[in-house]
């Protein structure tokens, strides 16, 4: 058995949570965020069979995309108090990262 935990942008989580449903993968939602530009992210907690793990990831593949976004440079304190102005960045949001780890013991009571 498999824990899968994909981290998933805000954008993506609908269409990914619709398609798990229909697909008949069980998952609890958690709410997150990432830590370098603060974006909103929702991690998915699904226990899985080892023989469904490639349609689980094929599904979350489908269900998910990455696009490029110019952003503003996060200010530092010193930044705040200067005058000049931030650059825009441009970054990757959306997609998903997943980790896959072994379940030794499950317990459903």
């Amino acid at each position: 058995m498999k824990l899968v935990i994909a981290v998933v942008h805000t954008i993506d989580r609908n269409q990914l949570n619709r398609a798990l449903v229909e697909g008949n993968f069980r998952s609890t939602k958690l709410k997150s965020s990432a830590s370098f530009m603060r974006e909103g992210t929702v991690s998915f907690l699904i226990g899985i069979e080892d023989a469904k793990l490639e349609d689980l990831l094929a599904l979350i593949r489908d269900n998910t995309q990455a696009r490029e976004e110019f952003v503003e440079e996060p200010q530092t304190r010193t930044a705040k108090f200067a005058k000049h102005r931030t650059q825009a960045l441009e970054i990757v949001v959306g997609g998903a990262l997943v980790i896959v780890l072994e379940v030794e013991q499950f317990y459903q009571y």
